[in-house]
């Protein structure tokens, strides 16, 4: 797994970019992203987040490389994510 920080890191996805802020979960003020931990876009790690489960049915898991985005509030300092995966 890679990190990335700041700015710069929205772009470390599988998808779409990363927002560079979002809203705040808690107090719905503005959250900025302080980094991405992303695996599988800068190399081929010999694992994966993915596979450290088996999923049970009906139990949900991450199936593939993913990326993190981090995110804290300027108002109250919660911490927020968004993931995707490839």
């Amino acid at each position: 797994m890679d990190i990335t920080l700041g700015q710069e890191s929205i772009h470390k996805t599988h998808q779409n970019s990363f927002r560079k802020e979002i809203f705040c979960s808690r107090c719905s003020g503005t959250s900025r992203i302080a980094f991405v931990a992303h695996e599988g876009i800068d190399s081929n790690p010999s694992y994966s987040i993915s596979e450290y489960y088996n999923n049970e049915p009906n139990s949900m898991w991450v199936h593939d490389y993913v990326a993190v985005a981090v995110y804290f509030c300027t108002e109250c300092l919660n911490a927020d994510a968004k993931f995707n995966q490839a």
